[in-house]
């Protein structure tokens, strides 16, 4: 009785502890690669109002941006029937209240669309998931596990 090596049994018994924690793994890799996907997206969008903001600032003309569920384009004056400067798709659809679609800030940076933008779902794991445009500012914030973006967006978003 003095073989060595591992039997059977403690073989089998290695792979099962294994393969429990491969899926335990991918299903935290799932959440957190579209926790990372939510969060990048938001940025993205909210790095791109403060640049159009700058643009209108610093060229003295008005910069638009324009809201789609799936989409934003940025535009390089308020006049929307021409061609976008840039078009940015998302793969997480957005909702947004306040009247239109669009997002105009005039040469001194300042807009009177003021809006509240979220990421759908509502109970998404990102640690930011809303903007919110006021007159004078952008900011970044987390929307409250079903909060509603499109009707009383304030009361449900906490701005960091």
């Amino acid at each position: 009785m003095g073989q060595r090596g591992f039997s059977l049994i403690e073989v089998l018994v290695v792979m099962g502890i294994i393969a429990i924690l491969l899926a335990v793994a991918t299903i935290q890799f799932n959440e957190w690669s579209r926790k990372a996907v939510m969060e990048g997206e938001i940025k993205r969008l909210y790095a791109d109002l403060m640049r159009v903001r700058q643009e209108a600032v610093y060229s003295k003309r008005e910069r638009t941006v324009v809201l789609a569920p799936s989409r934003y384009d940025i535009y390089s004056s308020n006049v929307t029937s021409v061609g976008a400067l840039t078009q940015n798709t998302l793969t997480y659809p957005i909702v947004w209240n306040g009247a239109g679609n669009q997002i105009t800030f005039n040469l001194r940076g300042t807009t009177d669309n003021q809006k509240s933008i979220c990421i759908d779902p509502s109970d998404n794991p990102a640690a930011y998931d809303s903007i919110v445009v006021s007159r004078a500012r952008v900011r970044l914030g987390k929307r409250d596990i079903g909060g509603n973006c499109a009707t009383t967006p304030t009361n449900y978003i906490q701005l960091r």
